[in-house]
């Protein structure tokens, strides 16, 4: 079956993308450069009302993923930056990196997320070798599924983004 073969594709390119996204959160930061990424990081997550704003944001770079070529190289600068204002969370926080890199695959929605920029980015991949190989109209409609999968797995990773966001804020509030 053809949706087994690219779920495994998928599998492969999201532990990829998890690597670079860890691997950046290990870069050292000067300690300036850090509050001002914490600062901005607190900025956006201050402004998430709605699953859909998280949806939105990560729907947007998942079909840039899809993009052949442009798409691998957009992608891939997402992931590590994302990580680098992991880092920069780690440093103003005091909290090792890894703790805080694992952090996200325990409240399983970062499973869940890098899993669907996994299979947009396994997808652009494989339109980038169809076009090369001159074999794209096949493609379109196995692809076009696969995003549209990719996308359902994202949006269910930003309702359980969501709820923690939620939930965690009123925690604190309990204690403040």
């Amino acid at each position: 079956m053809w949706a087994i073969e690219r779920l495994k594709w998928a599998a492969i390119t999201t532990a990829i993308l998890y690597v670079v996204f860890a691997a950046a959160a290990h870069v050292p930061l000067g300690r300036e450069e850090a509050r001002r990424m914490s600062e901005e990081l607190s900025s956006i997550a201050a402004s998430i009302d709605s699953p859909l704003k998280i949806f939105a944001n990560n729907a947007a770079i998942a079909l840039l993923m899809v993009v052949p070529l442009l798409g691998a190289a957009a992608g891939l600068y997402v992931i590590y930056n994302t990580g680098l204002y992991l880092s920069a969370l780690a440093i103003t926080s005091g909290t090792p990196p890894a703790l805080l890199a694992v952090v996200p695959v325990l409240a399983v929605y970062g499973v869940l997320e890098f899993f669907g920029y996994g299979i947009c980015f396994s997808e652009g991949i494989r339109l980038l070798l169809a076009i090369a190989k001159r074999r794209l109209r096949p493609e379109i409609r196995p692809t076009s599924f696969m995003v549209a999968l990719g996308l359902l797995v994202l949006f269910v990773a930003a309702l359980l983004e969501f709820l923690i966001i939620q939930s965690l804020q009123t925690f604190s509030a309990w204690f403040s």
